[in-house]
């Protein structure tokens, strides 16, 4: 998708996920000690590459179709990263791999023993296209049992919008169900996926629905829900994005491994919450920064980082600069 507006990304699930332009992934390595080690197995990967050259899309997708185990959703993860790869614009125009992946994503859905992880990787590889050969498969899986395929579905299928239109997928067969049913799911993750992604379409039932979950009890939906109505200019979003410039986000980073990754997380919020208001000063200029200074200014004694005091100089000059300029728009 051309890049959109930052949005808060919901809570990574276990299950492993290939990295999307869009999206950033945080991936943990095991680090075994030892420099021989470390170089045995980079000479080794050297070799292989030379030796293996990677696979075309068409063996991957042939892969896919053909072999079992783990070796499936392995493939499908390869070619998902592939199909995101900025240079492979005519791979995503390829009407027939979308199909024959569709295809699979298909079967693996009706049938009873589905492979779980190879269902969320082909989810993720089929919304990298830039055809709508995979929308109704797509909406299949959002509407699944499986939580992490339809939180994966659901996710591609905001990809998708933002690439096709988002009247094109809404409108799709199946779609519009499975989208309103994954926002009214008891999973918070998958809620908030289907935040984003009702933010994505921006229609004006979408908007009615991110309305609705702004009073959500999850923190993450909430943040979801108000960036998404903050674009459109929905003045509706301003008691969450007040809540999301509070220096303090205990409930936000409550899931936060280790204190690097609340710093980064806290950070992430709050560079959202910024983007946000500005987006929404732009869209709906009646609404004015007046009401979100306290809170910029108790973000700005919280002592945050450079980089967020950069934004809140940046916003608060662009407001003063959108005030110099009424004068001279009404001579």
């Amino acid at each position: 998708m051309p890049d959109k507006p930052s949005s808060l990304a919901p809570p990574v699930d276990e299950t492993p996920r290939p990295q999307p332009r869009r999206v950033r992934f945080l991936v943990r390595f095991v680090l075994v000690p030892g420099g021989v080690i470390l170089a045995a197995v980079l000479a080794l990967a050297i070799i292989r590459w030379w030796a293996f050259p990677p696979p075309t899309a068409c063996q991957l997708a042939e892969t896919i179709e053909r072999s079992g185990g783990n070796t499936r959703w392995r493939a499908a993860m390869q070619l998902a990263a592939m199909l995101a790869d900025p240079p492979q614009a005519a791979l995503r125009r390829d009407r027939r791999l979308a199909g024959q992946l569709a295809a699979v994503l298909r079967r693996e859905l009706t049938s009873g023993g589905q492979d779980a992880t190879l269902c969320v990787f082909l989810c993720r590889a089929l919304g990298e296209f830039q055809v709508d050969a995979s929308l109704p498969v797509l909406a299949n899986a959002a509407a699944s049992r499986n939580d992490p395929v339809r939180r994966s579905a659901v996710e591609s299928l905001a990809i998708l919008a933002d690439r096709l239109g988002g009247d094109d997928v809404w409108s799709s067969s199946g779609v519009r169900d499975a989208i309103l049913q994954a926002s009214r799911t008891s999973a918070p993750a998958l809620r908030a996926a289907a935040a984003f992604t009702l933010g994505v379409v921006g229609n004006l039932e979408a908007q009615q629905r991110l309305e609705s979950m702004l009073a959500d009890e999850d923190v993450i939906v909430r943040y979801n829900a108000a960036t998404a109505l903050a674009r459109t200019g929905n003045g509706r979003a301003v008691g969450v994005l007040l809540e999301m410039l509070a220096p303090d986000q205990a409930a936000a980073l409550a899931g936060a491994a280790d204190e690097a990754a609340r710093i980064r997380q806290r950070e992430t919020i709050h560079a959202n919450a910024l983007e946000a208001v500005g987006q929404l000063l732009n869209a709906n200029p009646a609404i004015g920064i007046g009401g979100f200074e306290d809170a910029l200014a108790r973000l700005r004694q919280s002592r945050p980082p450079t980089t967020i005091l950069a934004r809140i100089e940046r916003l608060v000059d662009e407001d003063r600069l959108h005030q110099a300029e009424k004068p001279l728009l009404a001579l």
